[in-house]
C-alpha cells in the first residue's frame, strides 16, 4: 500500500507545465475571440447608427422637398392665374388692384411686382415701391430677356429694395397668344417662409436644411450653422443629372466651419432645385460611440478578469502536487467516514420509516375521530330525542292528586329533560364543528337586522344570567346595520359567546354586548365580561377544540370546550374572524368581526337568501 501511494514528481511537474500550457493557449485564444467580438459590436453598432441617421437625413429631405414643392407650386399657380389677367388687358392691368379684387397673394408671398419688358417697375402690391425705378440689373429678371429661359426661377436671396430685408425673387416671363412679351412677373418670398419644417423639427447641434440650385448657389438655409455656409460647386457628384424624387446621400464636411455631416441630397419635382439636409455626424454617432466605450471597458474588464483567472489557475496547478498527496492520505480517512455514514443513513431511513408511520397513524386516528364524533353524534341524537319527549310527556301528564309521589315523579322527570337537552345541545355543537371541519357546512344566508340578533341571542340567555347573578348590559350605537348572514350559525356564534362569559363570570359580575363599525366597512360585535379571565397560554388551550383551561377531576366550570373553537369557525365560515383579548382575573373581550361586504345599510341592502357552500 505505502508502495502504491508513491508520487512520481516528474511525471506530475510534466504534466502540470504542459496543462498550464494548454490553458494559457487557451486563455489566449478566448481574448482574441473577445476583442474581435467587441471590435465587430462596436463597428455594427456604429453602422446602425449611420444608418438610422441616413434615414432620418433622407426622411427630412422628402418632407421638405414636398413642402417647398408645394409652396412654388401654389406661386406657380398664382403667377399664372395673375399673366391671364395681363393677357386679358396689358394696357389697363394694374397688380395692385387685381391683388385686391381677387386674392392670390397668400402667405408666403411677401407682396407681387410686375416689370416691363425694358426692366422698369410698372405694377406692385408694396406701399413703399418706385413705380418706374430700374431694375434690369437683377439677375431673375435679367434671365428673362431673352426668351431662352421658360418657366420658374427662383432666385438667391437678395436685399430687396422695397422691403430692406433677404427675399427670395419668383420670376416667370408673361407673353400674349402671339408671343409678344408682355413683362416679367415676380412674386418676393421670405426664405424662412418656404417650409414650416425647420421650424417644428430638431435637427439637433450642427443640423442644417439648405436649398439650392443646379449651380450650386444657396436660396435658402435653416439650422445652427453659421451664415454663408455653402454647399460646394456643382460637379459630376451633385444630383444636377439626378431624376426628380431620387435622392443620395454622402458624407462630408462643411467647408466653412469644418462639420462634420451626413447629407440626404433630393432633386425638386418640376423645379431646377434640389435640397440637402445635414446631420451632425458627432452628434448622431455619440450613442454609438458610447457604446463602443462601454464595450470596450467591458473587453478591458474581461480581459483582466481572465488574465487574473489564468494566473491564479496556474498558481493552483503548481500546488496540485502537494494537494494530490494530501489527498490520498485523506482517502482512506474518507473512506472510513463513509462507512460510518452509510451506518448512520440506514438509522435515519429507520427513524424516517417509524416518524412517517406514526404520522399515518396520527392522521387515520384523526379521521376516526371525526367519522367517529359524527356518526355517534347521529346516533345518539334518536335516543335522546325519545328520552326528551318521554320526559316532557311524563311532566305534563304526572298528577299528584292521583298519585301522592307524581309530583316528585315530575320533578325527576323535569331533570331528565334538561339533562337531554343539555346533552343533545353538546351532540350538536359536536356535529357542527365536525361538519365545519370537513368542509361540509354551509350557509343559508338571509339579509336580517344585526339588532334582532344580538336582542334574540340575549334573550335566550337571559335565564342562565338570572341564574348566574350576572347583570346583560347592552352598549349599542343608536344606528345598526343589517348583515348577510346564516341567521341560525350567526345567533349559535353569538349565544356560544354569551353563554360562555356569563359561565366564567362570578355572581354580581356583568356582561356587556357593544357593536362598531370598523375603518375598512366591516362591523364587529363584541362581548365584555368581568369574569376570571386567562393567560396567553390558557387562551390558545381555549381556542382548541375540546380544550379546558381547568382540566382536574374537581374543575369548577362544565363544558365540553366546543363553544369558542365553535364560534370562531362559524365566523371564519362566514368570511369574518374572531379574535379574544383576556387578563387574568380581570375579565375577557371577544369580538366577532364581519366583512365589509356583509354589511348592508338601509337603503341599500339586497334581499333574498342564499345559499353558498363553505369557503366560497
Amino acid at each position: 500500500p505505502a508502495a502504491s501511494m508513491m508520487w512520481d514528481t516528474d511525471s506530475a511537474r510534466r504534466d502540470s507545465a504542459a496543462l498550464a500550457r494548454w490553458i494559457t493557449l487557451g486563455s489566449l485564444g478566448l481574448l482574441a475571440c473577445l476583442w474581435l467580438g467587441v471590435l465587430l459590436s462596436a463597428w455594427s453598432v456604429r453602422e446602425a447608427a449611420l444608418d438610422r441617421a441616413t434615414s432620418a437625413a433622407g426622411n427630412l429631405s422628402a418632407a421638405f422637398c414636398e413642402q417647398v414643392t408645394h409652396t412654388l407650386t401654389t406661386v406657380s399657380a398664382a403667377m399664372d392665374l395673375t399673366a391671364r389677367r395681363l393677357r386679358a388687358d396689358p394696357a389697363g392691368f394694374r397688380l395692385e388692384h387685381w391683388a385686391e379684387e381677387v386674392p392670390v397673394l397668400a402667405r408666403p408671398t411677401m407682396y407681387a411686382s410686375l416689370v416691363d419688358p425694358g426692366g422698369r417697375l410698372v405694377s406692385t402690391t408694396s406701399t413703399s415701391a418706385n413705380l418706374g425705378g430700374d431694375y434690369s440689373d437683377r439677375e431673375h429678371i435679367r434671365i428673362h430677356f431673352d426668351g431662352k429661359f421658360n418657366g420658374l426661377y427662383v432666385s438667391v436671396p437678395v436685399l430687396g429694395r422695397m422691403s430692406g430685408r433677404q427675399i427670395i425673387q419668383v420670376s416667370k416671363r408673361v407673353t400674349d397668344t402671339g408671343g409678344r412679351f408682355l413683362g416679367i412677373l415676380i412674386f418676393s418670398l421670405a426664405p424662412e417662409d418656404l417650409t414650416e419644417l425647420h421650424r417644428s423639427v430638431d435637427l439637433g447641434p450642427g443640423g442644417v436644411i439648405a436649398l439650392a440650385g443646379f449651380d450650386g448657389r444657396l436660396r435658402a438655409r435653416y439650422g445652427s450653422s453659421p451664415n454663408g455656409d455653402k454647399l460646394p460647386e456643382a460637379d459630376t457628384k451633385w444630383p444636377v443629372m439626378l431624376e426628380a424624387g431620387w435622392a443620395r446621400h454622402d458624407l462630408m464636411s462643411s467647408a466653412l466651419d469644418g462639420v462634420p455631416r451626413i447629407y440626404s441630397l433630393r432633386r425638386l419635382a418640376n423645379y431646377p432645385l434640389f435640397v440637402a439636409v445635414g446631420l451632425n455626424l458627432d452628434d448622431e454617432l455619440s450613442e454609438a460611440r458610447s457604446h463602443s466605450i462601454v464595450l470596450i471597458g467591458t473587453g478591458v474588464a474581461a480581459t483582466l478578469l481572465l488574465v487574473g483567472m489564468n494566473y491564479l489557475l496556474i498558481r493552483e496547478i503548481r500546488r496540485r502536487q502537494q494537494r494530490e498527496v494530501d489527498l490520498a492520505h485523506e482517502r482512506d480517512a474518507l473512506e472510513a467516514a463513509r462507512a460510518d455514514l452509510v451506518t448512520e443513513k440506514g438509522k435515519l431511513a429507520d427513524v424516517e420509516r417509524e416518524l412517517n408511520l406514526t404520522t399515518e397513524r396520527a392522521e387515520a386516528a384523526n379521521q376516526a375521530k371525526s367519522a367517529f364524533l359524527a356518526q355517534m353524534s347521529h346516533e345518539l341524537r334518536t335516543p335522546l330525542h325519545a328520552v326528551i319527549g318521554f320526559s316532557e310527556l311524563i311532566t305534563h301528564h304526572a298528577s299528584p292528586s292521583v298519585l301522592p309521589a307524581a309530583g316528585q315523579i315530575a320533578g325527576y322527570a323535569t331533570d331528565i329533560m334538561k339533562s337531554g337537552r343539555h346533552l343533545l345541545e353538546l351532540i350538536n355543537s359536536i356535529l357542527d364543528l365536525s361538519k365545519i371541519e370537513s368542509g361540509k357546512a354551509w350557509l343559508s344566508e338571509e339579509v336580517v337586522p344585526l339588532l334582532d340578533l344580538i336582542q334574540d341571542s340575549l334573550v335566550t340567555i337571559r335565564v342562565q344570567s338570572l341564574e348566574a347573578g350576572v347583570s346583560l348590559e347592552t352598549r349599542l350605537p343608536a344606528d345598526l346595520p343589517l348583515v348577510q348572514v346564516d341567521p341560525t350559525k350567526m345567533r349559535q356564534i353569538l349565544i356560544n359567546l354569551l353563554a360562555n362569559a356569563v359561565k366564567f363570570t362570578q355572581r354580581d359580575g356583568a356582561v356587556t354586548v357593544s357593536a362598531r363599525q370598523e375603518a375598512d366597512g366591516g362591523f364587529a360585535v363584541v362581548v365584555a365580561d368581568t369574569g376570571i379571565g386567562m393567560t396567553e397560554n390558557e387562551k390558545l388551550v381555549a381556542m382548541e377544540p375540546f380544550g379546558q383551561v381547568d382540566n382536574t377531576l374537581a374543575r369548577s366550570f362544565e363544558g365540553t370546550g366546543l363553544g369558542l373553537p365553535l364560534a370562531r369557525r362559524l365566523a371564519e365560515l362566514h368570511g369574518g374572524r374572531l379574535t379574544m383579548h383576556s387578563v387574568k382575573g380581570v375579565g375577557t373581550t371577544v369580538e366577532v368581526l364581519l366583512p365589509g361586504f356583509r354589511i348592508l345599510w338601509p337603503g341599500r341592502a339586497r334581499g333574498g337568501q342564499e345559499a353558498r357552500a363553505a369557503g366560497e
